[in-house]
């Protein structure tokens, strides 16, 4: 009797909550929002100027491709950028690496994935269909800074062409 009852339960919750059991669909293209990001730095974060400043110098430009087993990762080579009045030279990154699918709830998705000799876990939290953002901060640098880079679909357009 307690296992035809599992078995009922579950197929109740999976025929009137589907999205219980789904992933939001993270395939496809999605670019870095530097205004989202810097959005939402000046408003919770609490880090120097001078961080906001590279923050807002390097953010904005990368676009993410996902398909079912890589991530390709497209931004500009080379920027000019400066750091205390000091102009030194940022390389994008320009990568293709192959992640593995951790989990995911009807509002985020975890993939983990090797980058440098360095394994990361990343965890994308949506905030609907075309936005996500990323944790950026890091508890192991002097200041706990609790960042977010936010990323949104790169739809495509009428000509075949996307709005990058």
């Amino acid at each position: 009797v307690r296992n035809a009852m599992k078995v009922l339960f579950s197929l109740i919750i999976c025929l009137y909550f589907p999205s219980a059991l789904s992933c939001p669909n993270f395939y496809g293209k999605w670019k870095s929002s530097s205004e989202m990001t810097m959005d939402f730095t000046n408003k919770w974060t609490k880090i120097e100027e001078r961080a906001k400043s590279l923050l807002e110098q390097i953010t904005g430009t990368a676009v993410v491709e996902y398909t079912t087993s890589k991530m390709i990762i497209t931004d500009i080579p080379i920027k000019q950028i400066s750091i205390n009045g000091k102009q030194s030279e940022w390389h994008g990154l320009n990568q293709t690496i192959e992640y593995n699918l951790l989990g995911c709830t009807d509002d985020s998705v975890a993939i983990k994935y090797s980058l440098f000799g360095y394994d990361f876990i990343e965890q994308m939290y949506f905030i609907n269909e075309d936005t996500y953002w990323i944790y950026s901060g890091s508890a192991k640098l002097t200041e706990n800074s609790h960042t977010r880079e936010f990323f949104v679909r790169v739809k495509p357009i009428k000509s075949g062409k996307t709005n990058e």
